[in-house]
């Protein structure tokens, strides 16, 4: 395998993150480390740019195969150590003494701790990687992995990289699994319709833990002909104040169709005024209202 072909391989089309600027990146981290003699240098550049020589996010061996490619056209005397820290990519985990593997995973990760812009810029690519998985699948195993960073006691095994990064990663990590978590609550509002003709987010909710303001996300609604109204915490039940958005057809018929129950809870008969009311009180399970509100959410009871 040439110098062309390697660079080529990096240039495929499907790599958004994975691709040369990603090793262009981390051979610049790797220019500002001290304490390398020159053989260790070489090892780790070597390492560099062969680590995702194979990327195909459709696989779980990439590292493995990498590892392999790179064994088997290095020369024979850091072959066995380049290979050994390309696999060190796959879980991102180093003994204590390891040095170089420290080093190069440090490295790797380093965009973790990178300015915001950056970041996020880099976890757009990784979606664009993945544009083949469905979004909740992908919300669902990009929060796995960013948790698991983030429970990790040491994010970056090498020291001067820990100092130099670990706070700015933590921070970026929390502030991408926020987005995610926004991401799925939205969810619950995006399947408003006949089948569940109410649906509601706390304000702080969405404030906190969503890229959208509470006026966007109530204009997205009335957008797919639903309505939205804005409770705050005045005139609300729950704490933060909260976003309804309902059908008012569907919720018309399910409240026609539970007149009697309607009018024994006394909960009004027309949509808007039945979101305002059920905003403003909290009914428990066991009141006459409950079964009514849980047919407007499109839950069975």
């Amino acid at each position: 395998m040439t110098p062309e072909d390697l660079i080529a391989a990096y240039a495929a089309p499907n790599r958004h993150y994975h691709n040369l600027a990603h090793i262009r990146d981390c051979l610049d981290q790797l220019a500002r480390v001290d304490g390398l003699s020159a053989a260790e240098r070489e090892v780790l550049e070597t390492a560099i740019w062969w680590h995702d020589v194979v990327y195909d996010p459709r696989r779980s061996d990439n590292e493995e195969l990498s590892a392999q490619l790179a064994e088997q056209h290095l020369d024979a005397k850091i072959a066995r150590e380049v290979g050994r820290l390309i696999r060190l990519t796959r879980t991102h985990q180093v003994e204590p003494s390891d040095k170089l593997g420290a080093i190069l995973i440090s490295i790797d990760l380093s965009i973790l701790g990178a300015e915001p812009s950056r970041y996020d810029a880099y976890a757009a690519a990784i979606r664009k990687e993945f544009a083949h998985v469905p979004d909740a699948a992908y919300r669902a195993g990009r929060s796995d992995v960013l948790r698991r960073f983030a429970a990790r006691p040491v994010i970056f095994p090498d020291a001067a990289f820990a100092r130099a990064l670990d706070k700015t990663a933590r921070d970026n990590l929390a502030r991408e699994l926020a987005a995610l978590e926004g991401d799925r609550s939205l969810r619950s509002l995006a399947e408003v319709g006949p089948a569940k003709p109410v649906g509601y987010l706390p304000l702080d909710t969405i404030r906190n833990f969503t890229t959208l303001s509470v006026e966007a996300v109530a204009n997205e609604a009335r957008a797919r002909g639903l309505a939205a109204a804005q409770f705050d915490s005045d005139a609300c039940c729950i704490k933060s104040g909260a976003l309804y958005v309902y059908d008012r057809e569907a919720l018309a018929k399910v409240l026609k169709a539970q007149a009697g129950a309607v009018a024994i809870a006394g909960l009004p008969n027309e949509p808007d005024r039945f979101v305002a009311q059920i905003a403003s009180v909290w009914y428990p399970e066991d009141d006459p209202a409950y079964r009514v509100i849980a047919a407007a959410f499109g839950e069975a009871v």
